[in-house]
C-alpha cells in the first residue's frame, strides 16, 4: 500500500503537468480562451469594434503605430499619425480631420495592442491641440482587435 506522502507527491506531479500543458495551450493556441471570466471595463474614451459598428457612420481611423508597421498593413483609409512624427504628420491630416469634425464623424485611434499606449497619447494630442474633444476615441486592443475581427477569430 502506498504511503500518504507518495500519493500526495503523485497528485502534485499530475497537477504540475496539467498546469504546464494548460499554460502551453494558452500561450500557443490561436483561439485560446481568456483566463478571466469578465473583461475589464472600457477605459476613458475606449471603444470596441462592436460599439463602432453601432455608430452608423464609419469613423476616421488614425494609426498611431510606427511608420514601418503602417506601411506593412493598416485599416483601409487610416491616416498615419504617430507620436514620433506627430508635428509633421498632423499637417498632412488637417484637411481630413477638419472634414470629420464638420461631418460629426468620430475619430478612432489605434496602435499595436491593448498594452500599447501610443493610441492614448495621440488621441490626447488630437483632443487637446485640435479641440476635437469628445469626437476622439481609442480602439481597445488596437490593431490586434482589427486583425482578429477581419480574420474571423
Amino acid at each position: 500500500m502506498k504511503s500518504l506522502a507518495a500519493i500526495a507527491a503523485q497528485a502534485a506531479a499530475l497537477l504540475a503537468l496539467a498546469s504546464g500543458a494548460g499554460a502551453l495551450v494558452k500561450a500557443f493556441h490561436p483561439n485560446a480562451p481568456a483566463l478571466y471570466l469578465q473583461e475589464e471595463p472600457l477605459g476613458k474614451n475606449e471603444v470596441t469594434l462592436d460599439i463602432i459598428r453601432g455608430w452608423g457612420a464609419p469613423p476616421l481611423w488614425i494609426d498611431a503605430r510606427q511608420r514601418e508597421a503602417y506601411g506593412e498593413d493598416h485599416i483601409p483609409g487610416a491616416l498615419l499619425i504617430n507620436e514620433q512624427e506627430f508635428d509633421e504628420l498632423i499637417l498632412e491630416a488637417i484637411e481630413p480631420l477638419g472634414q470629420a469634425q464638420v461631418e460629426g464623424r468620430n475619430i478612432v485611434v489605434y496602435c499595436g495592442s491593448h498594452g500599447c499606449k501610443a493610441s492614448h497619447k495621440v488621441a490626447e494630442e488630437l483632443s487637446s491641440r485640435l479641440g476635437l474633444g469628445d469626437q476622439v476615441f481609442v480602439l481597445r486592443r488596437g490593431w490586434k482587435a482589427w486583425i482578429e475581427d477581419r480574420d474571423g477569430r
